[in-house]
């Protein structure tokens, strides 16, 4: 947990040195699948040196996906209703936490490891392939 939470603050620190030019919504997207392609890719290989160095490079993708969250929430919402917005993001982070920890553990007792994380990896892949055509649908 050292690790992730250590490569998260590294990962926020050196993503806000960065100015994308592509809009928060596509940001999400980008960050998102990336930080499923580490986490499965480390599951998939299963050793214990592949989770550790994957856990830590999925921290890094964490505190960003949190920042590009809240200035989506932000910049697509009218300012009356920003702190809602904000509070739907927490309430998002608060409720997929406890449930992805929630499927690690349960499938981790029937499974390897490795196999458990990418079966919570694919979870977190159908959320994500669900919201992108929101996005898209929003954006028009």
């Amino acid at each position: 947990m050292a690790l992730f939470a250590g490569a998260s603050a590294l990962g926020g620190l050196l993503y806000g040195r960065l100015n994308p030019r592509m809009a928060v919504e596509r940001q999400l997207l980008v960050l998102g699948t990336a930080l499923i392609g580490v986490s499965a890719t480390a599951g998939l290989i299963g050793s214990t040196p592949a989770l550790v160095v994957g856990n830590g490079i999925a921290g890094g993708f964490i505190a960003p996906l949190l920042i590009v969250g809240y200035l989506a929430a932000d910049a697509r919402t009218d300012p009356t209703v920003r702190t809602e917005a904000s509070s739907w993001i927490n309430t998002a982070i608060n409720l997929g936490a406890p449930a992805g920890s929630g499927l690690l553990g349960a499938t981790t007792e029937t499974t390897a490891p490795g196999t458990a994380l990418a079966i919570c990896t694919a979870a977190a892949a159908f959320v994500l392939l669900v919201s992108a055509p929101r996005r898209r649908r929003a954006v028009r």
